[in-house]
């Protein structure tokens, strides 16, 4: 796993953009959840995420040559945030 993508937005979310590996369309992968929720289940089991359900998944884009987060960035003047992807191999 290549994590190459991290962000955080105004509400505390966390985004972690992975190069590899790929959603099965060839979309890349960002894996979304609160950055409170991540630290208080990690404070519980001595540094360890052990609920994954806190977690949640998504699949960016599509493509023929398969898709991975290059670099994610939070705007915050428009709430957005921008993923760059390209192929893995790259």
């Amino acid at each position: 796993m290549e994590v190459e993508g991290l962000a955080m937005d105004d509400k505390g979310n966390l985004y972690f953009g992975f190069r590899a590996p790929q959603c099965a369309d060839g979309g890349a992968v960002i894996f979304t959840a609160n950055a409170d929720a991540i630290f208080a289940n990690a404070k519980q089991n001595n540094g360890i995420v052990k609920d994954a359900s806190i977690l949640e998944r998504h699949c960016v884009g599509t493509g023929d040559m398969g898709d991975g987060i290059i670099s994610m960035e939070f705007d915050a003047q428009t709430k957005n945030v921008l993923v760059v992807t390209g192929t893995p191999d790259q």
